[in-house]
């Protein structure tokens, strides 16, 4: 009976050790949050562009499949097995809800907005030879994109071509098993941010097939792991149902 109860009273002191406190089963779970980041490449040459003033509005991008950042830390993904590389985000949202355009004094349009309703981002790294592919995907809860400059007489904006930016609020994703164990984190996601900057625009406003290229861009994904300790008051219940478990009877 003795190295039974030194036992239950080894791993809830270690627990206590952990937590700062004596666990109660009304104890609500809690998780910590971690900013898991997509190192994009840069530059329309790598891929990246966005395909807007219809309906539904469309976009593309690249980032470094080897590497995935959480809290500022690089992951190396190879290490785990997952393959590396170029990876691909693809977005798609609609419709558009609201395109409000800014002119001069002439009438001349300089600036649009063009504000489409909630759709959905994917990334994902193809797996090659004995390394697992892997993937991410989330809900964009909108996405809006200012043309901070349309071109005037007066105003090439850049090279004659419109510039603005694509930002897209996340909601609730999923990475996949193999990608989130990797990183520590649990698979499910709360929020997050993806934002472009883009040149080139093709068109000009008004018109529903504009096309412009990335210039740099960034995704950033809210996850979440459980606080430290809490993975241990699952060792307290192992702990006592083995102290308090009865002896077998040994048979004559």
């Amino acid at each position: 009976m003795r190295s039974r109860s030194t036992m239950a009273l080894a791993v809830l002191l270690a627990v206590i050790a952990v937590t700062g406190s004596q666990p109660t089963s009304a104890s609500p779970l809690r998780y910590q949050s971690r900013n898991v980041t997509f190192d994009t490449y840069c530059c329309w040459d790598d891929g990246g562009y966005f395909r807007f003033g219809g309906r539904q509005v469309t976009g593309d991008d690249t980032f470094d499949g080897d590497f995935i950042g959480v809290d500022g830390e690089s992951v190396y993904l190879p290490d785990f097995g997952l393959s590396g590389g170029m990876g691909r985000i693809v977005m798609r949202a609609g419709p558009l809800l609201n395109l409000s355009v800014t002119e001069d004094d002439f009438g001349r349009p300089v600036a649009s907005r063009y504000e489409y309703g909630p759709g959905m981002l994917w990334a994902h790294v193809n797996g090659y030879d004995n390394e697992v592919g892997w993937s991410f995907a989330a809900s964009l809860r909108s996405l809006t994109i200012d043309v901070r400059c349309e071109p005037t007489e007066e105003n090439d904006c850049f090279q004659g071509m419109a510039f603005g930016d694509v930002t897209a609020p996340l909601g609730d994703g999923m990475f996949s098993r193999e990608v989130a164990a990797a990183l520590g984190i649990k698979q499910e996601t709360q929020g997050g941010f993806y934002w472009m900057a883009i040149d080139y625009i093709e068109e000009p406003v008004g018109d529903d097939d504009r096309l412009g290229g990335k210039d740099f861009s960034f995704l950033e994904v809210e996850a979440s792991v459980p606080e430290p300790g809490l993975a241990a008051l699952s060792l307290v219940g192992l702990g006592m149902a083995a102290w308090r478990r009865p002896r077998r009877s040994r048979r004559d």
